[in-house]
């Protein structure tokens, strides 16, 4: 009886309706994304005409995150060259520049990008070259010897005159004098 019971059982269960949620299917998914994608493109773009930068740009950003579009970075970055922020407005022109696979439809684009990180990199002064240590110029040896040549000249100078006006040229310093004094022959 009990084998009965649990077999009743099994069958109720086995046979008994589902609820099953509705699924939507990635199609579905897909095509809201790329409508709201559209729409947030056309907000930012409209938002920009206004020059309501601020908006625009999380508008771009937001975007960006649906469809991440290359060309999508230079619009970021014109929102943040009107809102003067030049180190996001370069990070964003650099992106453009190296993940847009075809140049070739783009061209002033492509050109104008080049020309502003150009502009950017040295206004943020990123363009310097790395700079030869200074122990590697020459004019730094030239003027390291000048220096040496010239302490060494002046420092024989200053004994031989103190030799000479002292009246210690004929020997060796007395015990009294406080320092000792090099006598050098005189030619």
């Amino acid at each position: 009886m009990s084998s009965a019971v649990a077999s009743t059982l099994a069958l109720g269960f086995l046979s008994a309706p589902r609820v099953v949620m509705a699924q939507p299917s990635p199609v579905a998914a897909a095509t809201d994304d790329e409508e709201t994608d559209v729409r947030e493109r056309r907000l930012a773009t409209q938002l920009f005409k206004e020059e309501r930068f601020e908006e625009s740009l999380q508008h771009w950003l937001r975007a960006y995150e649906l469809a991440p579009l290359p060309r999508l970075h230079n619009n970021i970055a014109k929102c943040y060259q009107k809102l003067g922020r030049p180190r996001d407005e370069l990070k964003h022109l650099e992106l453009f520049r190296a993940t847009d696979p075809d140049r070739s439809q783009a061209t002033e684009k492509h050109e104008a990008a080049e020309r502003r990180i150009s502009e950017l990199r040295a206004q943020l002064g990123l363009d310097k070259k790395e700079s030869t240590p200074i122990y590697k110029r020459w004019w730094f040896w030239t003027l390291l010897g000048t220096a040496a040549a010239g302490a060494a000249a002046g420092i024989t100078a200053a004994v031989v005159v103190s030799g000479n006006s002292g009246g210690t040229a004929q020997g060796p310093a007395t015990s009294n004098s406080r320092s000792t004094l090099i006598s050098l022959p005189l030619p």
